[in-house]
């Protein structure tokens, strides 16, 4: 399916079923890079025997990766790569005049995940991405965005920040909140 159909989000929401309903079952997610990988190495060390028994082990597998990531962020929100993505990260600048400010986009274990209270697959939680943008720019994201048929939401209007926010999901289920300030001033 297409960018932002919930691919990923329903991925992650079956994964957790399978935990609660299933904890005996063993699950592996992984990127498409991840068991591209493994598979190439084994072939290469002439381990395709180990290979097998690792996956033999497995009850569910389930493969995912960045790509529909990098569509979403790069040609619908229309955000700058920093350098080419690969199947496991993507890191873009969310302001080009402020190379500081980024964005990572990432498959497999980020760090310091070991202390999260919360299961594989879901260590992070989904998260909000805020971004500031013109509203000659949101404009041209919102016809991207609907020509791709990802609906959007709002707009709603925040006094204390002096900005209207308009909001979509990210194909991995993240709210992302496209935010334009009232004047220019309002962000000085």
């Amino acid at each position: 399916g297409g960018v932002g159909l919930g691919k990923t989000h329903l991925m992650h929401a079956i994964a957790w079923e399978l935990q609660e309903r299933r904890p005996d079952l063993n699950v592996l997610y992984l990127s498409a890079e991840q068991f591209m990988y493994r598979f190439v190495q084994a072939l290469r060390d002439r381990k395709m025997m180990d290979f097998k028994s690792i996956f033999r082990s497995v009850d569910v597998l389930i493969v995912d990766d960045v790509a529909a990531g990098v569509r979403f962020y790069r040609d619908l929100l229309g955000l700058t790569l920093e350098k080419p993505a690969t199947d496991d990260w993507a890191w873009f600048l969310l302001d080009a005049a402020r190379p500081t400010q980024r964005l990572a986009l990432a498959t497999g274990p980020l760090l310091f995940e070991e202390h999260s209270p919360k299961p594989d697959g879901h260590r992070f939680g989904n998260v909000h991405f805020a971004i500031q943008v013109t509203a000659d720019e949101w404009s041209e994201i919102k016809a991207r965005l609907s020509a791709a048929g990802i609906d959007t939401f709002g707009p709603t209007h925040f006094d204390w920040m002096a900005a209207t926010g308009h909001y979509c999901y990210d194909p991995a289920g993240n709210l992302v909140e496209l935010w334009i300030p009232d004047s220019p001033e309002a962000t000085a």
